[in-house]
């Protein structure tokens, strides 16, 4: 299996990892499964740490995206396909430009999205495969 983290499911992996469930836990620890990050959430940690709305304990953005790294975790970045694409995903179901990006970037790379947000079942029809 491959996996897209979002950036809450990324930071708690590794930095809280009993907030996610074992189950998904297990799912991510498996020798043969793919985790993804991507891009987006690494200006999504950005812009909440500059502006004092994320504490990482002492660390940076630089420290995530170095743990991230060392787990093997995969990276993706924001293409100009995932750009252009981005407008396929509505709006009136989930506002946050962050994790919009991040559900295109999961459907258009036939990634399973990691993620605790219940309003993710409406994404379904746009071919969006999620777990928690």
């Amino acid at each position: 299996m491959t996996y897209l983290l979002d950036t809450r499911a990324l930071i708690w992996f590794l930095t809280e990892p009993k907030k996610i469930s074992g189950k998904t836990m297990k799912r991510l620890l498996m020798p043969e499964t793919s985790v993804y990050f991507s891009s987006i959430s690494f200006w999504e940690i950005s812009l909440k740490f500059s502006i004092g709305k994320l504490n990482l304990k002492g660390g940076g953005p630089d420290s995530l995206l170095e743990a991230a790294k060392e787990q093997g975790f995969k990276f993706i970045t924001v293409s100009e396909q995932d750009a252009l694409g981005f407008a396929n995903v509505p709006r009136h179901i989930h506002s946050d430009p962050f994790d919009r990006m991040l559900i295109w970037q999961a459907v258009s790379r036939g990634l399973t999205l990691v993620s605790a947000e219940a309003q993710l079942s409406e994404y379904q029809a746009l071919g969006l495969k999620w777990v928690w």
